[in-house]
């Protein structure tokens, strides 16, 4: 069987499934699913963002905030 290049073939039984399956439709076998990778139909505007990481500011401790009094006086 022939794959195309809007097809993946599934690396378990060899069937050839479409690039937007998530699964082999012939064993069952979970594809991988590449970030950045678009499938047919899909634009790169419809795809969700990743959250935002979010940092957190945390209080010196004692001997750095000493030193910085020290500096400021």
């Amino acid at each position: 069987m022939s794959v195309q290049s809007w097809q993946i073939a599934c690396p378990r039984c060899g069937w050839a499934n479409s690039g937007a399956e998530v699964r082999c439709m012939k064993c069952g076998y979970g594809f991988a699913q590449r970030p950045g990778m678009l499938v047919a139909g899909e634009s790169q505007s419809a795809r969700a963002a990743p959250p935002p990481a979010v940092l957190t500011a945390r209080p010196g401790g004692f001997l750095p905030r000493l030193i910085g009094f020290i500096v400021d006086t």
